[in-house]
């Protein structure tokens, strides 16, 4: 667009638009007409400075920090934001400058009032800064208060707690405070109010309880203070209930047991006492009756007591502060007794291995016996595990059977009744006399044997309290006596290879033992006969040899067979077996050979036979090959 016409040269263009880029350019004119254009200039206009901005905003607040927020304009490059602290004195201080539209603000006073304003900023300068904005920084949650203490005396069922104010309050004051107290017996309370100390009431005795308290303000709860631990003393515990029998009651005793009381007083209890009292008209329970039992136990077996009697029990419990009321009574009759022990245990042996033993009856304690119980023993010791139960039954005399002879034997006997087993007799012994040695023990029997003979030894048996003198050997049903007393024999004169029963019998001043189990040997086999050795057949390929059997009486004989090519070449055996021929292939032709053979059985080798020889024939020619023609 035409801006200029005129003679002048140089021209003044106004109302422009800052920071614009314009590009201008000049003609000439006269008369005749105008000249081309000069050479094109841009030229660029100058800035302004930023106008002033809005306020900046809030966008979070807490009680040290603000976060602040703005718009950036198109004119804006960059901003300064200013906060002014009343506690400095110092005014507006920049806190922000950069090209961000945000801005946090850290470390400032709880519940103080802020000032800020907002400038923006380009390369031509700095506008003015916007109105100002107060904001006032948040309280914060109060401090725990100190730790809670006890006020006064604790007493078993209340006690009152005490704390200080927090030291912090967070910047407000304190509207009240929060309590929680638990206890070990599942007590809670929650309490809340402005007091600084509280009565907590219907606590248990002996019980420990934990308190603990809480500061709040218009922000909220604070963290709560230390824990304090609060012990309530222990009382007295509450009275149990009656006791009660174990069992049936017996005649001299019964066995009671009691439960604890359902209130111990907040404390374990440590005894119990359990008193009793012969009963009758008019008895009183606190003053009357004898403590038959203190201790930790909660049952009891009383002795003492009479048969037939009626007692009344009661017991009370113990703790640390002491006895608690006694409970209730429970009535006992005791009944009747166990027999007394008896006392007229006789014992008689009979033979070498049998005792007679008789009694009479004992007093039966208000009960008849019912059974007797003998027991025997082979020692004199008391223990219980000697003892073996040879007569239960309700008569008078028993007789025990398969007894060692020469032996001494321990008895007692206990009497039974309905009330139960009366305590046993004194130890009574008696002595079985000596009897026939016992049977010899036919694994303990050793032998050597021959052809012709058996050596036997073997281990005495026991001579039932009589000294053994000597011993009977019966083989075959022939029977060797040996007057001594050795335990070895020689059996001779017998025959090769045949098995013999032979039994031992001990003997000694009471008679005969019994025979000892039977013990089968064998005598050895004599060496057998020398075999007679002949050729049964000869050809080019084989030889074929036989010999005489000298098997007797069934005894297993193998026979070996030996060839040489000389006789005084060294004999290798070509056969070892029980049969009593062999034949031997692939031999060569027209050679001498030689054989001998021997018997060999469990006794040992025969001497070898007589030599035997042959010569192998020579063989045939091989048949002729090709074809046969005729000649004319």
């Amino acid at each position: 667009m035409e801006c200029y016409s005129g003679l002048d040269k140089q021209a003044k263009l106004t109302r422009l638009q800052p920071e614009t880029t314009y590009r201008v350019r000049v003609f000439a004119e006269n008369d005749i007409g105008r000249s081309l254009p000069s050479p094109v200039v841009s030229v660029c206009t100058a800035g302004v400075p930023p106008v002033q901005p809005e306020p900046p905003s809030v966008i979070e607040v807490s009680a040290h920090h603000i976060v602040f927020e703005w718009q950036k304009r198109a004119c804006d490059d960059s901003f300064v934001l200013q906060l002014e602290d009343p506690s400095s004195g110092h005014g507006f201080l920049s806190v922000y400058t950069g090209h961000d539209t945000f801005c946090s603000c850290k470390d400032l006073t709880r519940v103080t009032d802020y000032k800020v304003r907002l400038a923006a900023e380009n390369t031509e300068g700095l506008s003015p800064f916007s109105a100002v904005v107060s904001i006032t920084t948040r309280a914060e949650l109060p401090g725990c208060p100190s730790k809670p203490y006890v006020k006064g005396k604790v007493s078993p069922h209340s006690f009152r707690a005490q704390w200080d104010p927090p030291a912090d309050t967070g910047g407000e004051i304190i509207t009240e405070y929060v309590v929680e107290c638990t206890g070990t017996d599942g007590f809670r309370l929650d309490y809340s109010g402005p007091e600084t100390n509280l009565l907590v009431k219907d606590v248990a005795p002996g019980q420990t309880y934990f308190f603990r308290v809480h500061a709040c303000n218009s922000m909220g709860m604070g963290s709560p203070s230390e824990v304090c631990m609060i012990h309530t003393p222990p009382v007295a515990p509450g009275a149990p209930l009656p006791p009660v029998l174990s069992g049936k009651p017996k005649a001299t005793g019964a066995a009671l047991r009691w439960d604890p009381p359902l209130f111990t007083g907040g404390e374990g209890i440590a005894n119990y006492e359990l008193k009793k009292i012969m009963f009758y008209d008019g008895y009183s329970p606190e003053n009357d009756g004898v403590v038959v039992y203190y201790g930790p136990a909660k049952e009891n077996y009383v002795e003492g007591l009479s048969a037939g009697k009626a007692y009344l029990f009661l017991v009370r419990a113990y703790n640390t502060v002491g006895p608690g009321p006694w409970s209730d009574v429970m009535q006992v009759e005791t009944g009747a007794g166990p027999p007394d022990a008896p006392e007229t245990l006789r014992l008689q042996a009979k033979n070498a291995n049998s005792i007679l033993a008789s009694w009479k009856e004992p007093w039966g304690n208000g009960a008849p016996v019912t059974e007797y119980k003998l027991e025997m023993s082979e020692t004199d010791e008391s223990e219980e595990q000697n003892f073996v139960t040879v007569y239960t039954g309700s008569k008078l005399l028993h007789e025990v059977k398969n007894l060692k002879s020469n032996s001494e034997y321990f008895f007692r006997l206990t009497a039974a009744n309905v009330a139960g087993t009366g305590p046993s007799c004194p130890l009574h012994s008696c002595w079985t006399p000596p009897a026939a040695p016992m049977a010899v023990d036919e694994s303990s029997v050793n032998f050597l044997v021959s052809p012709t003979a058996i050596t036997l030894s073997w281990e005495a048996p026991d001579d039932s309290g009589s000294a053994i003198i000597g011993y009977k050997v019966e083989c075959d049903q022939q029977v060797s006596v040996v007057d001594q007393p050795v335990s070895q024999c020689l059996l001779d004169g017998l025959r090769p290879d045949t098995v013999y029963k032979i039994r031992i019998q001990a003997t000694n001043s009471i008679g005969d033992g019994n025979f000892s189990g039977v013990i089968k040997v064998k005598t050895k086999p004599v060496v057998p006969d020398v075999p007679k050795l002949e050729v049964q057949s000869v050809t080019h390929g084989s030889i074929k040899v036989k010999w005489s059997s000298v098997v007797k009486s069934g005894t297993e004989v193998e026979y070996v067979l030996e060839m040489a090519f000389n006789k005084k070449d060294v004999f290798q055996t070509v056969y070892r077996g029980n049969q009593t021929s062999h034949k031997l292939n692939k031999v060569r032709e027209d050679t001498l050979y030689f054989f001998r053979v021997r018997a060999v059985n469990e006794a040992g080798d025969s001497p070898q036979s007589d030599v035997v020889d042959c010569r192998t024939p020579k063989s045939p020619p091989p048949a002729v090959k090709g074809k046969c023609t005729s000649i004319v």
